[in-house]
């Protein structure tokens, strides 16, 4: 299960379940962001966000992440594969559906293990949303190599 490369509604239901946004809609109703991967985030200026990694999230205990601690190194490489669309061997994939949507990004960094950075190549107000996107979650970089 590829979150990165699907684009089937029963799939983002059952991933919905399963993995988290670094954001996540709290509440449609009112229109409310709520923490997912990230607990916080802030906006030192218009094009930077900067997110804090949920205390105690680790991965499944199960190869190839055995329970590993989850980190702000998983969300970057999360947002930069998006970004740049390309499969694991650097061939472009048109099955990176929100390729177009990830073009607002510059980069995606870890500052250290609980803190991810995300400047954008310009201010927009899309990126929260983006990330709260049903089909946008965060996946081990080494769940992905294995597949």
């Amino acid at each position: 299960f590829d979150s990165d490369r699907s684009r089937f509604s029963q799939f983002a239901s059952l991933i919905g379940f399963t993995q988290h946004g670094i954001v996540q809609w709290s509440s449609f109703a009112q229109g409310k962001l709520g923490p997912g991967f990230a607990e916080s985030w802030e906006t030192p200026d218009k094009s930077t966000y900067v997110f804090k990694v949920k205390k105690g999230l680790v991965w499944h205990d199960k190869a190839p992440v055995s329970g590993r601690a989850a980190t702000a190194a998983d969300a970057a490489a999360m947002i930069m594969r998006n970004k740049n669309g390309k499969t694991l061997d650097g061939a472009d994939d048109i099955n990176f559906y929100r390729k177009a949507n990830f073009a607002i990004v510059d980069k995606a960094e870890a500052v250290d293990a609980s803190t991810l950075k995300v400047t954008l190549a310009s201010p927009s107000p899309f990126l929260l949303n983006l990330l709260a996107s049903s089909y946008v979650k965060v996946q081990a970089p080494e769940a992905i190599a294995s597949s």
